[in-house]
């Protein structure tokens, strides 16, 4: 970028990507102020709340916005409207802050449709907004396009897939909630037979490209999944070798149809380079190795 950037802002830096993403940006980035903000200290949804971050921003600032309500939270109407608010708070600050050089928003490869057959996932893909999560993510791409239309702010809209990694504690039917069941014991439940393949994101890959992408020109939407997908079974097997346990889990009555999701990552290899991939086999043994060093 021809701006000079002289600090980078991290709009929900305690979550789990946020998080992971401001320690390594703190480690790498000693020439920039790297800064965050989250709930505990600005409440995201009240309006004269946003004063205080307006007050953040100087002359060369990027701006990364990570928060936003999870499906996991509640994949409702309440939700839905408090993540909009988010948005509309977000982007009143933006558009009237000439010192924003870059916005980039940590949207979600849940626009494609989580239970849509697609193995050839890029950004033309059709958007399907079917869960509430699925809709705030995809108003909050658009209403940050043209809250920054006419400015001099560039916007970068990241969409991933589940991402994972040890610092995840929402758990879930992810391989880091998988991980964590299996370590303490618990029962796993899997939809079916559980050979419904999907791509995961380690979080180093998360943070890695982002980086990649902090001062690069490109503006627009990017997948940033990995080519490869794995089945959810596939990711019990690999745990039941490193953690050297015995995996029962029971299989549940699918509600849907089983479909498959995959990636084609061209567009995010033509700009960033040939980016390799921490491979799933290689993501759970390095939870494994961070939950050791804990003990």
């Amino acid at each position: 970028m021809n701006r000079k950037v002289s600090k980078i802002l991290i709009i929900g830096h305690s979550g789990f990507m946020g998080k992971a993403l401001y320690s390594a940006l703190k480690k790498s980035e000693s020439d920039v102020e790297i800064v965050g903000v989250s709930t505990s200290e600005i409440d995201l949804t009240e309006q004269t709340e946003f004063r205080k971050m307006e007050k953040i921003i100087n002359k060369g600032t990027i701006v990364i916005i990570c928060s936003f309500i999870k499906k996991q939270v509640g994949d409702n109407l309440e939700n839905l409207y408090k993540n909009m608010t988010m948005t509309k708070n977000i982007c009143d600050c933006l558009k009237s802050n000439e010192n924003v050089v870059k916005a980039i928003f940590i949207s979600s490869a849940a626009l494609y449709g989580e239970d849509i057959e697609n193995t050839n996932i890029n950004e033309s893909s059709p958007i399907v907004t079917n869960t509430y999560y699925a809709l705030a993510k995809y108003c909050a791409e658009k209403i940050y396009g043209l809250c920054l239309k006419d400015t001099n702010s560039k916007l970068l809209i990241l969409r991933p897939p589940t991402v994972y990694g040890p610092e995840d504690s929402a758990g879930g039917y992810t391989p880091s909630g998988f991980y964590k069941k299996l370590y303490n014991n618990e029962k796993i439940t899997l939809w079916g037979d559980g050979t419904e393949l999907r791509s995961f994101l380690f979080i180093e890959d998360f943070v890695n490209i982002l980086k990649s992408f902090l001062y690069h020109d490109y503006e627009g939407i990017v997948n940033i999944a990995p080519e490869d997908n794995h089945s959810f079974l596939e990711v019990l097997n690999e745990l039941k070798v490193i953690l050297d346990k015995n995996v029962i889990f029971y299989e549940k009555k699918r509600t849907k149809n089983k479909v498959d999701h995959k990636f084609d990552n061209s567009l995010l290899r033509s700009v960033i380079g040939d980016y390799q991939f921490i491979s799933l086999k290689e993501g759970l043994h390095k939870i494994y190795l961070s939950r050791q060093s804990m003990n």
